[in-house]
């Protein structure tokens, strides 16, 4: 016996349950108003109103089987989107549409409607997405993927709301990302922290979210909310990204993130013993440093904990070390903050003459 489809195929019902999942459909889509008419009742009705991330109108249809009308209903739809532009943000303010945002139509059915949606497609409306649900059934819960058969032009366009990125550089190809032009440099700002972590990152998702993955595992996600950028880490944290000290914050998060997936963090105990204890030995201090400078070309992460403090602990030369580079034992050391300041600002005799590395003058 073979199973039917898990979505239901009457318009009501199945308008019921892709109505309270806009946003599974797409990311900040969500429903305003039902019912619209905009042929003067002769092609029926557009079964919602919504608004996306951006406070854009999207005009949502269902695609069901049988609906002759509905290829005219959706030129319709996008013909009335294209004549109004921000005219709704005054005619349905309740709906609070951001002006110079442009409408969209968006046709959603399934595999039982796979005949109309193909016909929908390719219908000439510049500002149409067309996508089927696909039901599966997956521990004992029903749940549907998005497939996309047609996305509009306006995903490659510019206006004076949000600009849609293509993916960065060496980063797997995914739909296109709108986002706010102010925050279009924040935005590649990150996705270069995100090539630096690991080359194994991954950012994908949709019009209005990505996701950053690594092996498979969330790492965060950015979505667009209300003209700019919220960052959304695995470490629990959430953060808007609205200049360069959030980006590096998020970024710090991310990369925490990945150290913890990739199983390089200490006991935060066991890390401040090490970065206190000078009596031991070097080598903890070294590792750890070194684990530092990976990170820093992109092949490891230092642990969590890591601190400055440890990296210049690691630097400094030893009484020995001073020694053989032929300073008084006495002129160095781990002891000596002078050789520390030097350090910090060498003068030009310090740069080209070895003995005068420990001397403060």
């Amino acid at each position: 016996m073979i199973r039917g489809p898990v979505l239901p195929q009457v318009r009501e019902r199945l308008w019921a349950l892709v109505s309270t999942r806009l946003d599974r459909v797409e990311s900040g889509l969500r429903l305003v108003l039902e019912g619209l008419d905009c042929s003067d009742g002769q092609l029926g009705l557009v079964d919602g109103l919504a608004r996306d991330a951006m406070g854009g109108p999207v005009l949502v249809l269902l695609a069901t089987e049988g609906d002759a009308l509905l290829p005219a209903r959706v030129l319709a739809a996008g013909s009335f989107v294209a004549r109004v532009r921000d005219a709704l943000v005054r005619a349905v303010p309740e709906a609070r549409f951001c002006p110079g945002v442009s409408g969209r139509v968006l046709v959603v059915g399934t595999e039982a409607s796979g005949a109309a949606l193909t016909q929908v497609a390719s219908l000439p409306v510049p500002a149409l997405q067309v996508c089927a649900l696909e039901p599966f059934r997956v521990a004992g819960s029903e749940r549907f993927a998005v497939r996309w058969l047609a996305v509009g032009a306006q995903h490659a366009s510019v206006d004076g709301a949000g600009v849609s990125m293509a993916p960065a550089a060496g980063l797997p190809a995914s739909q296109e990302f709108v986002v706010p032009a102010q925050a279009v440099e924040l935005w590649q700002r990150l996705c270069s922290i995100c090539e630096r972590i690991s080359p194994g990152m991954q950012v994908h998702g949709d019009r209005f979210s990505r996701f950053i993955t690594c092996n498979g595992a969330l790492l965060g996600e950015v979505r667009t909310v209300d003209g700019g950028l919220l960052g959304s880490a695995a470490t629990g944290v959430a953060r808007e990204l609205r200049d360069p000290r959030d980006v590096r914050w998020f970024g710090d998060q991310l990369l925490r993130a990945w150290a913890r997936h990739a199983g390089l963090e200490l006991d935060a105990e066991a890390s401040n013993k090490e970065s206190t204890s000078h009596d031991a030995g070097s080598g903890p201090v070294v590792a750890r440093s070194t684990a530092t400078r990976h990170a820093a070309n992109g092949r490891d992460s230092s642990p969590a904990g890591e601190s400055l403090r440890s990296s210049l602990e690691a630097s400094r030369l030893s009484s020995d070390e001073y020694s053989a580079l032929g300073a008084p034992p006495s002129s160095g050391g781990v002891g000596s903050e002078g050789a520390v300041a030097e350090d910090r600002q060498p003068s030009p005799s310090a740069k080209l003459t070895a003995p005068n590395v420990g001397r403060s003058d």
